[in-house]
């Protein structure tokens, strides 16, 4: 089972949903129990665009024991590949809830709304997940945030923040690049 196991993530992992569908459709059969199955085979039905079929799948395997932060997780990504944004911010907003998650969740909302044009809430969020968690990308999405209206001092002292935190990480010094 195993082995099953670490070839269906591989094959999420290389994208060959094909693959995938074919071993996820083999274990479920072999381990009508097991949520891993349904949950891996939600992967591939979510790229290959199926996304109604891959949150029935998510929701099977919910039922078969995945753990609910683990069906979010997966709800979040078929969501964000089908562009669902009201209900990739439900999931978002649901985990502000969960302390041991709500930095993500705030940091995740704050990104969608930036994309949405909706600044204001977007730099309400941005602004929580630093007060949870003051590290680099909270710092670059703010910066973002900042940028986008129009503040560009405020933008550039918060992308200064995050590079001072994280000074050796080139990622950071290409988001904040104008």
């Amino acid at each position: 089972m195993v082995e099953t196991i670490d070839q269906m993530v591989n094959a999420a992992q290389s994208q060959d949903f094909d693959n995938l569908i074919k071993i996820a459709t083999a274990f479920m059969q072999k381990y009508r129990q097991e949520a891993a199955g349904p949950a891996l085979m939600s992967v591939a039905l979510a790229g290959k665009k199926q996304y109604n079929e891959a949150l029935a799948s998510v929701d099977k395997a919910v039922q078969l024991g995945l753990p609910p932060s683990d069906a979010t997780d997966f709800r979040i990504d078929i969501y964000m590949q089908s562009g669902d944004t009201a209900k990739l911010l439900k999931e978002f907003s649901s985990l502000t809830q969960n302390s041991q998650r709500s930095y993500e969740a705030y940091l995740g909302r704050a990104n969608v709304l930036l994309d949405l044009g909706d600044y204001d809430q977007a730099l309400a969020d941005a602004s929580q997940a630093i007060a949870l968690s003051p590290d680099p990308m909270s710092y670059c999405i703010r910066g973002h945030i900042y940028r986008a209206q129009g503040q560009l001092e405020k933008a550039v002292e918060d992308y200064s923040r995050a590079i001072r935190l994280e000074p050796d990480e080139m990622r950071l010094l290409y988001q904040s690049a104008f």
